[in-house]
């Protein structure tokens, strides 16, 4: 059942433009957000870049204004 499940997920392929993304977010907010990880950045910028929804139950390390969560 949860190989199921991977399977109907899609990946997105990191872009250069996703890191450049994520490099603003990180100088943005790192001082006010000190928990957010490299991770989270990435995750925000992917979503911003590809348009998508951010489905997250822990939306305090996502302050960005720019992106729709969930």
């Amino acid at each position: 059942m949860i190989e199921h499940f991977f399977h109907k997920l899609n990946h997105l392929d990191i872009t250069e433009e996703m890191g450049v993304e994520a490099g603003n977010y990180a100088n943005q907010f790192k001082k006010a957000y000190h928990k957010i990880s490299l991770e989270d950045y990435l995750i925000a910028a992917c979503a911003k870049s590809s348009g998508y929804l951010l489905w997250t139950n822990n939306v305090k390390h996502y302050p960005m204004k720019d992106i729709m969560l969930v």
